[in-house]
């Protein structure tokens, strides 16, 4: 009966086919177009405008323009075939490519993010990172003391998704994070001024982008983790004052020597 209806709807309601058959896909198919590889040198600016600028522009000019307020967030020298991945305060992680973005001067303002992303009302970005070929690690530190390490891989996605929900948990704000290429020595500061330095290699490895770590810092009643950053690079100088072996650990106190010498602001918590 199923197949007397079909052979009567066809017969009373078909039409000639309007597309072709391929049977051998791969001859059809179109090579993609080869992305010109350069060396360019990114900027992204706390209010989410975006620069790629050429070594040779920016040796002509290398003063950045911003709008009144605004300031650089992240810089990074790059090829023009890479991506960066875009963290959000909103646990979420837009991939750009550089490419897809035209060269500019300093003297530009750039392109603004987050209409050019599409991002939510009130959403900002956090934290750049050029992930290369994805085999790196992320070391992601949140305001409640915990930090996890994911591997770049949970990041792969197999088609061109304009974002990635559930970037990271959402239990707590992110203060800070790192792309290790291996286990590195790093520096936690606390919202009171407390300093704890940790081995990378302590923080325990997930594959769940959403899980939410282990406690790196015992924080004080109404205190907060503020920063997390690369020992090497910091202005600490008395290094086993704050290196632990174990955590959560307390941490101690900051000494005047070990101050960040541009008087970092823990209220802003930034991201890097």
């Amino acid at each position: 009966m199923i197949i007397r209806e079909l052979r009567r709807i066809s017969k009373d309601f078909g039409i000639p086919r309007r597309t072709s058959i391929i049977y051998d896909a791969d001859a059809e198919q179109q090579p993609e177009e080869e992305i010109p590889d350069y060396p360019v040198h990114v900027f992204l600016s706390r209010d989410g405008y975006f620069k790629k600028i050429t070594p040779l522009s920016l040796r002509m000019g290398s003063t950045q323009k911003f709008k009144p307020g605004d300031s650089l967030m992240w810089t990074s020298e790059a090829s023009n075939a890479d991506e960066i991945l875009l963290f959000t305060d909103r646990s979420q992680v837009y991939p750009i490519k550089i490419s897809d973005f035209a060269d500019m001067k300093a003297s530009l303002l750039g392109e603004y993010l987050p209409a050019r992303l599409g991002m939510d009302d009130g959403e900002n970005i956090i934290c750049a990172v050029i992930p290369g070929d994805y085999s790196g690690t992320l070391v992601i530190a949140f305001a409640n003391g915990k930090a996890i390490k994911l591997p770049m891989s949970v990041y792969v996605t197999k088609t061109n998704r304009r974002k990635l929900t559930g970037a990271y948990s959402s239990d707590s704000p992110a203060v800070s994070m790192l792309l290790l290429e291996g286990d590195a020595p790093l520096v936690f500061t606390t919202s009171d001024l407390r300093a704890v330095i940790v081995n990378s290699s302590l923080i325990a490895m997930k594959q769940t982008r959403t899980s939410q770590g282990i406690s790196v810092v015992r924080l004080k009643a109404r205190q907060s983790l503020a920063r997390m950053e690369l020992l090497d690079g910091s202005s600490i100088t008395n290094k086993s004052r704050y290196r632990v072996r174990s955590i959560p650990a307390a941490g101690a106190i900051l000494k005047q020597e070990d101050m960040f010498e541009r008087q970092l602001s823990l209220d802003s918590q930034d991201a890097q």
